[in-house]
């Protein structure tokens, strides 16, 4: 189980670099991280786009994965039902048919990914 305090551990080491937040390889958002803050079940990043400053409001992830890829650090937040239980769960399967499509979010993974200058 993730905590709010590794969560922050982790976004806290992205502070002050540019980052792209893509979900299948496909960039959603994209600038230098300034500020973040989790609030609820929510985790919202304060992007500097060129002298702009843009919100982007996530839900809190299932499971977090931190990695490095060439020096520069990936978090992947997973939204992915199996994550929360096993495939042939019954529960599985009441998750799976509740959840709708109201988010793009929703059964994804979101990638961060440092940039290179």
């Amino acid at each position: 189980m993730i905590t709010v305090e590794y969560v922050e551990s982790i976004l806290n080491t992205l502070l002050q670099r540019n980052l792209s937040f893509q979900i299948n390889k496909k960039v959603i958002k994209q600038g230098k991280l300034v500020l973040f803050s989790v609030k609820d079940y929510y985790i919202t990043f304060f992007i500097k786009v060129g002298s702009l400053q843009k919100k982007y409001e996530v839900p809190y992830p299932f499971n977090v994965i931190h990695s490095k890829l060439n020096n520069n650090r990936k978090v992947v937040f997973d939204y992915n039902v199996d994550v929360l239980a096993p495939i042939n769960s019954d529960l599985y399967l009441k998750l799976k048919n509740t959840t709708t499509k109201t988010s793009k979010l929703c059964n994804v993974k979101l990638d961060i990914i440092e940039e290179s200058k």
